[in-house]
C-alpha cells in the first residue's frame, strides 16, 4: 500500500511538471506570435515610410537637378560682380590717388604763386626774365627757305600772315623738326641725340597727333573753313570768315603745348645782397627754339604730306630707315603686338615709301635721308644730317647715346653725353 502511494505521487508529480510545461509552452507561444505580429506590422510600417522617402527624395533629386543651371548662373553672376566690385574698387583707389596727387600740386602751385606774389609786392626785389616772346621781326628762310618762295606754283607766302588776320598769327614764326621712322631703328637714340644740339627740344612718340589732327580737317576744319568762304553759308557754320593762318598756328599750338618748355624757377644766389636774394628767371630761350618731336606712324594719304607742310611751313624733316630689314623685321614681330607677323618683303616696301617721302615728296631742302644700319656703325654718318640742320662742326657727335638697346627692348644704356657739347656749338643756319 505505501508503494502504491508512493508510486501515485512520483506519477502526479511528472503529470504536474508535463501540466506546467504546457502551460509555458503555450504562454511562450502566444507572446512569440504576438511579438511576430508587432515585428511585422512595424516592418510594413516602416516600409511604407521607406517608400515614401525614396518618392521624396527623387522629386528632390529631381527638383535640384532643375536648379543646377540657375545655381551654375548665379555663381558666374557672382564671379563677375565680384570682378566689377575690385575693378570698382581699384578705380576708386586710382582716383583717391590722383586727387591727392592734385591737391598735392595744388597745394605747391599756391605756394610757388604766394612767393611770386611776394616777389612782385617787395619793390628791393629784382625781377629779371631772361626770355623774350617769339621774335616778331623773325627770318627762318634758312631754316625753310621753300615757304619763303614767292615764285607761281610754290609755297608762296607760307610765311607771311594774312592781313585780314585780326589773331595775327605768324605761321613761319617757330621752326619745327620732325623725326619720321619705322619702328625699331634706333629711332629713340637719335631723338635724344638730337635733343642735345643747342636751341632744340625734342618730344618723343605723341600718339600720332598730326595724324589725328589731318583727320579733323579733313572731317571739320576745312569743310568750315569753305562755308565761312561763302556769304549765304556762315548762317549755319562761322559767323566771320575763318583765317587759314590762324588754323595753321593753332595746329602749331598742339605741337607746342605737348612739349613744352621749362617753368620758371625762383632761386638763391649765395652771393646776392637782400635786394637782389630772389630772382625769377626762365630757363629756356624761346625765341630762336627748335620744336621737334619723333613719329613712327605716318599716314600713306599723299594729302598728309601736303597738310603737314601746309599746318608746320617752316619744318625740316629727318627720315630715318633701317637697311637691314631682316634683322628689323625679327626685331618688330619679337617685340610689337601686331595682329599679323611681318616679312622682310613687307618692311622693304616700308622702306621704300620713306626713301620717296624724303627724296620726292619733300626734297632735299625739307628732308635728310639717314639709315641707323650705317649711322649707329659710323657717327660721321649722324654728323652728316648735323651740318645739314645748320649747326658748326663743334656740334658733331663723337659717340652715340643708348636708348632702347637692353634685351627687352626698351632698356636704356648711356643715357647721357659724359662731356657736353663744344661751347662753340650753335645753329647758324642751314
Amino acid at each position: 500500500m505505501t508503494s502504491v502511494l508512493a508510486t501515485f505521487k512520483i506519477l502526479y508529480s511528472v503529470i504536474l511538471v508535463i501540466w506546467s510545461l504546457a502551460l509555458i509552452r503555450g504562454f511562450t507561444f502566444s507572446r512569440e506570435t504576438k511579438l511576430s505580429n508587432e515585428v511585422n506590422a512595424e516592418h510594413d510600417r516602416l516600409e511604407d515610410i521607406l517608400g515614401k522617402s525614396v518618392a521624396t527624395n527623387s522629386a528632390l533629386i529631381s527638383q535640384l537637378e532643375s536648379l543646377n543651371p540657375q545655381i551654375s548662373s548665379l555663381e558666374h553672376d557672382l564671379i563677375e560682380a565680384e570682378s566689377k566690385l575690385e575693378a570698382e574698387f581699384n578705380l576708386r583707389r586710382q582716383s583717391e590717388l590722383a586727387q591727392d596727387e592734385a591737391e598735392a600740386h595744388a597745394l605747391e602751385m599756391e605756394g610757388s604763386l604766394e612767393a611770386l606774389k611776394q616777389l612782385v609786392e617787395k619793390g628791393t626785389h629784382k625781377m629779371e626774365r631772361k626770355v623774350n616772346p617769339l621774335k616778331t621781326d623773325y627770318n627762318n628762310s634758312a631754316w625753310c627757305p621753300s615757304a619763303y618762295n614767292d615764285e607761281p606754283n610754290s609755297q608762296s607766302r607760307m610765311c607771311q600772315s594774312n592781313s585780314n588776320d585780326l589773331i595775327g598769327c605768324a605761321p613761319c614764326q617757330r621752326k619745327f623738326l620732325i623725326l619720321v621712322a619705322t619702328g625699331r631703328s634706333a629711332s629713340t637714340t637719335l631723338t635724344w641725340m638730337l635733343d642735345t644740339l643747342p636751341g632744340v627740344r625734342m618730344s618723343g612718340e605723341n600718339f600720332d597727333l598730326m595724324g589725328k589732327l589731318f583727320s579733323l580737317h579733313n572731317g571739320v576744319t576745312k569743310d568750315l573753313i569753305e562755308r565761312s568762304r561763302v556769304e549765304k553759308m556762315r548762317s549755319i557754320g562761322s559767323k566771320n570768315k575763318i583765317s587759314t593762318d590762324s588754323v595753321k598756328c593753332t595746329v602749331q599750338k598742339f605741337v607746342e603745348t605737348i612739349n613744352p618748355p621749362q617753368p620758371p624757377q625762383i632761386y638763391s644766389s649765395k652771393n646776392a645782397t637782400d635786394s637782389e636774394l630772389k630772382k625769377l628767371q626762365w630757363i629756356e630761350d624761346e625765341s630762336n627754339k627748335i620744336v621737334g618731336f619723333k613719329t613712327i606712324e605716318f599716314m600713306r594719304n599723299p594729302e598728309f604730306a601736303k597738310y603737314l607742310q601746309e599746318m608746320l611751313p617752316c619744318t625740316r624733316f629727318v627720315i630715318n630707315i633701317r637697311s637691314d630689314t631682316t634683322a628689323q623685321t625679327s626685331s618688330q614681330n619679337a617685340k610689337f603686338n601686331y595682329n599679323f607677323t611681318k616679312t622682310v618683303e613687307w618692311m622693304e616696301n616700308e622702306n621704300s615709301f620713306y626713301r620717296n617721302l624724303a627724296t620726292d615728296v619733300l626734297g632735299p631742302n625739307k628732308a635728310f635721308l639717314l639709315d641707323s644700319s650705317q649711322w649707329t656703325k659710323d657717327v660721321t654718318k649722324l654728323n652728316e644730317v648735323v651740318d645739314w640742320l645748320g649747326f658748326t662742326p663743334e656740334c658733331h657727335f663723337e659717340g652715340l647715346l643708348e636708348f632702347n638697346t637692353m634685351d627687352t627692348g626698351y632698356g636704356h644704356g648711356k643715357s647721357e653725353f659724359k662731356r657736353p657739347l663744344d661751347t662753340r656749338c650753335r645753329y647758324i643756319g642751314a
